[in-house]
């Protein structure tokens, strides 16, 4: 079970309006599973793991395991923390209500038991506020069956409601209420201690939703005055969500429950004996269309059942004719197929879910803003709703993983800033307590490639990179040139001296790749700036270069797709074809990468482009990193008979008898050079200038390297006064997977130290 220490990444979304030309709106397919796999749905046995027979897990059964009956949600013992240089500022949540009786119109006609709920009370009354007059009584319903009354009770017999939150589902709100302010007060010290106007809640019109919400809100803060819950009119609540949106409810009925398309009904026809089967011992008429459209009232009513540990149905004429639990689990995965398809696996799933949900979306998103621009007081929102509002929500993140929301499925959103990241704000999303995993690119590219990466190169742990795993830290000084102040404002080039902490580096994510195998090319350098503290805290800014002109993609979600095609099944078919629509990519995979003689006689080039500022003058550039000794490389014959190590080896015996020095050089981009293309080599003849020297004097232990190299986290974007970053798309990627890469480096080793480490060892050894 994850430590409450560890640290994830944020899902970096930036909330400024003026960066939404950036976000990809498209529709993207989720991934393959068993789930989206009519195959393995129909002729599969089991649930595949997924819970459908109580609010506890199995015992052994690790926490965050799909469970119908009591989805998983937020709690401390899981929680992804953060690293503390973001400040939380807001959180929003929205989730499912909890386990209730099934609805009236998915009991069986006559059902063979009763179905008491005696042991809870639903309250209704109302009172004078504002101010307080008469008292009222505290009044409940009590359910019960006349003698007199001619008409029959269809369905089940007893004191429910149908539906309403049974007493299991009552303690499961609590908990979760309680689990809630475990993490964002006990934990996080976020919520205020007491309930206040920096708190509130929201219910649909349901009156499920406001029976789970006293509940929650008694674990959370046990209130001793009456607490408003927000609601909005029937008709056109958004949280539903009940407004009209016929084009949206068109884009439905054409491809999903109801309509004619194969893509839909080839399941239903597929499992009609099964519903001959449920149908002859349940009692419903064969020509039933709401019972036949899908399996939705089939999975309610016998999931309602088992969650509360009453027995599957038996036909109330031949109590040996019953559902057996092979029967339930079918419908269980049929259940999970047809929500995935609905919700994200039909293209048009995207664009139904914008419509039908796309409102309370802009609530949410004004709700951030406001947060953002100091207009709110409102801190924390609580929203308690239904599974159809939670699987619009998540076809519209695109939640590379779909399923049918559970009872109590919980998204989470919450709103960051960084002082350290120039006051920029972030939202990170959490599904099911943990960070939501999205098909699409802007959402998913960076972790994805984390974890591609990792697969790749056949990580077990996060100890080492996903890319550039082996590698060796050692310390300098950069010595500036007169000419780089007068380009640039930031401190190392306006300074006399500045240490430096430099990683050289081999490509792939194998840690133990020989030095001689050709696929650990291209070499990497890695520096880092130690600059003087500012506001108190350590500040350093870092340059990443590679032994290669260019990147081999514009964008991150490219290079992820053509990771994912040269790992996947179908490589064969796949590669070929990215690589017809990418030339880029074929230009970088053909170019030569010969293998160094040494690291200090290689040729280090930055591939994204950068802008210097100085009084107000704006340089574009690309870095050089320019070997002072002569640039060499090994013929392959030569490079054949070298050591394993012979680069790591190498490096710390030229240093004995001198430091190992490079020149740090710009090229000056000119009109028409494109700054947001890394794939595209500026021509050769554009200025080179002079910015200082690198001068690397000590290597680190392999000990201190290899725990050090655990801790830092190099970054490609400056964060600096004086340079800035292009409008190169990849730079925030690149970013992204360095800090998720490193946060997870930081969690698997639980060193709970922070960059200002490097820092320090840096001066101590310089």
């Amino acid at each position: 079970m994850p430590s409450v220490k560890n640290v994830v990444p944020l899902l970096w979304i930036p909330l400024a309006a003026a960066q939404n030309s950036s976000i990809d709106l498209g529709w993207y397919a989720p991934k393959k599973s068993w789930i989206n796999d009519l195959g393995q749905v129909l002729n599969g046995t089991g649930t595949n793991g997924f819970v459908f027979n109580a609010s506890l897990l199995p015992a052994g059964t690790p926490y965050g395991t799909y469970n119908w009956c009591n989805m998983p949600h937020v709690r401390s013992q899981e929680y992804p923390k953060v690293d503390k240089d973001y400040k939380l500022q807001y959180v929003e949540v929205i989730h499912r209500h909890h386990k209730r009786t099934p609805y009236a119109s998915n009991t069986f006609p006559k059902e063979s038991y009763g179905w008491s709920c005696d042991d809870q009370g639903l309250f209704y009354y109302g009172k004078p506020l504002n101010p307080a007059g008469n008292e009222s009584s505290s009044t409940y319903w009590s359910v019960y069956t006349s003698e007199t009354n001619p008409f029959a009770q269809t369905g089940f017999n007893g004191s429910c409601q149908f539906p309403q939150i049974t007493r299991q589902g009552l303690d499961d709100s609590w908990q979760h209420g309680k689990d809630l302010y475990g993490v964002y007060h006990d934990l996080l010290g976020f919520l205020p201690k007491d309930m206040s106007n920096k708190v509130t809640y929201r219910v649909t019109n349901n009156q499920i939703t406001s029976q789970v919400a006293g509940m929650l809100i008694d674990g959370m803060y046990a209130p001793k005055k009456d607490v408003s819950l927000r609601i909005q009119p029937t008709g056109v609540d958004s949280l539903e969500p009940q407004y009209s949106c016929p084009a949206a409810s068109t884009r439905y009925s054409s491809y999903g429950v109801g309509s004619k398309a194969s893509n839909w009904t080839a399941h239903l026809t597929a499992a009609k004996p099964l519903f001959d089967s449920l149908d002859s011992i349940s009692g419903i008429p064969s020509d039933s269309t709401d019972w036949h459209k899908s399996f939705d009232h089939y999975y309610d009513n016998l999931s309602a059942r088992q969650c509360h540990a009453k027995p599957l149905p038996c036909n109330i004429n031949n109590t040996q004719s019953c559902v057996s639990q092979d029967q339930a689990n079918t419908v269980y995965r049929l259940g999970q197929y047809e929500y995935s398809f609905i919700h994200r696996d039909a293209p048009q799933s995207l664009q139904a879910a914008v419509g039908s949900y796309g409102v309370w979306l802009a609530e949410l998103a004004q709700n951030m803003r406001d947060v953002v621009a100091g207009k709110s007081k409102v801190i924390y929102r609580h929203n308690v709703a239904h599974d159809g509002s939670v699987s619009r929500l998540l076809s519209i993140l695109q939640v590379d993983q779909m399923v049918w929301v559970g009872m109590g499925a919980e998204v989470v959103f919450e709103v960051y800033t960084s002082k350290k990241h120039g006051g920029k704000t972030y939202l990170r999303i959490l599904w099911g307590g943990q960070v939501l995993q999205s098909s699409n690119p802007t959402l998913e590219t960076s972790s994805g490639l984390v974890s591609t990466l990792r697969a790749a190169a056949g990580q077990p742990t996060q100890e080492f990179r996903p890319a550039h795993a082996k590698g060796h830290l050692l310390t300098g000084v950069f010595t500036p040139t007169a000419t780089a102040s007068t380009l640039s404002s930031a401190p190392h080039f306006n300074s006399p001296s500045t240490p430096i902490t430099v990683r050289f580096s081999s490509s792939t994510g194998l840690p133990s790749i020989p030095d001689t195998d050709g696929n650990a090319n291209p070499r990497g350098v890695a520096i880092r700036f130690h600059l003087p503290d500012r506001d108190g805290k350590r500040h350093h800014t870092d340059i990443i270069a590679h032994s290669t002109k260019s990147f081999p993609t514009r964008t991150g979600a490219e290079f992820l797709e053509f990771l994912r095609a040269a790992g996947g099944p179908n490589a064969a078919q796949e590669v070929p074809e990215f690589l017809s629509r990418h030339p880029e990519t074929v230009r970088f995979l053909e170019e030569p990468k010969p293998s160094p003689a040494s690291f200090a006689t290689e040729k280090y080039f930055g591939v994204n482009a950068f802008k210097f500022v100085k009084d107000g003058k704006v340089t574009a550039l690309r870095y050089r990193i320019v070997p002072v000794a002569a640039e060499a490389h090994l013929e392959t014959d030569v490079l054949k008979a070298k050591s394993p190590t012979y680069l790591f080896e190498e490096l710390p015996e030229r240093l004995r008898s001198a430091p190992v020095e490079f020149k740090l050089v710009a090229q000056i981009a000119e009109a028409g050079d494109v700054t947001d293309n890394a794939t595209v080599i500026w021509p050769e003849e554009r200025k080179l200038v002079e910015l200082g020297t690198l001068r690397i004097e000590k290597t680190l232990s392999e000990e201190e390297s290899r725990a050090e190299q655990k801790r830092i986290i190099f970054d490609p974007i400056p964060r600096v006064a004086g340079v800035e970053a292009s409008d190169d798309p990849l730079l925030e990627v690149r970013a992204n997977v360095y800090l998720i890469s490193g946060q997870q480096r930081r969690s698997a080793t639980d060193t709970g130290a922070v960059d200002g480490a490097s820092t320090e060892a840096v001066k101590a050894t310089t």
